[in-house]
């Protein structure tokens, strides 16, 4: 599965941690029995945030989905999603190492959108807001190491409690861009625009070979006319053949001119065409040969080479 590289918020929300507007417990929030391992969101009034898109806050694969039995108090409907961190990085004192193992856990959900062994990407919709496990509608949210599917730390210290559970929001927050070096951003930058430029090229040539194709066709065209313009002077001569002598030579005169004219003008466009032909030839060619030099520049092939490098290395699966 691909690296958690950036993260994102798991659904919209009303209002703001820690700033006493924020509807739900929030991070070691004491809730008379617990220290809240995670953080609530919710959208809204009442239950105007039932049904709202959960997204995966990052990319990962779908370990565990468990469906609320209809009566249990608890997490209801829930999800489990295991991710491979992309990254160092440190909060509240906590550090985190790239290959770092780390869970988000959605419960309460209303309806689970996703299957077990299932890859999804940061932002993919994976259930729906709702109040599964006997509550009001909202999204608990966990970001957490390995505890068990359905473990709840009663008689637990905050100090344990942080050690194992992390503050979800500020992560995603502090973690909302791709955590690439500037100079590998650049590079992937610079191979994009020569990828881009390249494929401008192709399309000029299609659009090129386009033209090309109907100039062919307009030659067609013109060869039919001049066909049918020789099928009608040989009418022509066989016409004048049974005229009588006295005829003969005024109306040869007159056929003769207007073939000729007819001739001039089928060979001016004939001449015309094979100009064009010529001239889309030549673009075809330098186009083609522009992009042969784009391709096998060095900026081109360093960035080829670090775009492997960089999926090898940093999207690897596990």
């Amino acid at each position: 599965m691909e690296n958690a590289n950036s993260f994102c918020q798991p659904m919209e929300y009303t209002g703001l941690p820690n700033t006493g507007n924020w509807a739900g417990y929030e991070y070691l929030q004491w809730t008379g029995d617990v220290f809240h391992p995670g953080i609530d969101y919710n959208w809204g009034a009442g239950e105007q945030d039932k049904g709202k898109p959960i997204f995966a806050i990052a990319n990962g694969i779908v370990e565990k989905t468990i469906k609320w039995d209809g009566k249990t108090k608890g997490f209801g409907n829930h999800i489990l999603i295991k991710h491979i961190l992309g990254f160092d990085y440190e909060l509240n004192g906590r550090q985190f190492k790239k290959g770092d193992i780390l869970y988000s856990h959605y419960c309460h959900l209303d309806t689970i959108d996703c299957k077990e062994g299932q890859e999804v990407s940061k932002g993919d919709k994976i259930g729906t807001c709702g109040g599964s496990g006997g509550w009001p509608s909202h999204l608990h949210i966990e970001l957490r190491k390995a505890l068990g599917y359905d473990f709840w730390p009663i008689g637990y210290t905050a100090e344990w409690i942080k050690e194992r559970y992390f503050d979800v929001y500020q992560f995603v927050e502090d973690n909302k861009g791709d955590n690439m070096s500037d100079d590998l951003k650049e590079c992937l930058k610079l191979h994009t625009q020569l990828v881009n430029e390249c494929t401008q090229k192709d399309k000029q040539i299609k659009k090129l070979e386009d033209n090309l194709r109907k100039k062919n066709e307009d030659l067609e065209k013109a060869n039919e006319n001049t066909v049918a313009c020789n099928n009608l002077l040989k009418d022509l001569e066989k016409e004048v053949e049974n005229m009588p002598e006295t005829d003969c030579e005024e109306k040869v005169k007159l056929a003769l001119k207007n073939n000729e004219e007819k001739h001039k003008i089928e060979l001016d466009k004939l001449n015309g065409v094979i100009t064009d032909l010529e001239n889309n030839q030549q673009s075809i060619n330098k186009l083609q040969e522009k992009i042969t030099e784009l391709e096998n520049s060095q900026e081109y092939k360093i960035g080829e080479a670090l775009v492997k490098v960089f999926n090898k290395i940093t999207f690897k699966r596990s």
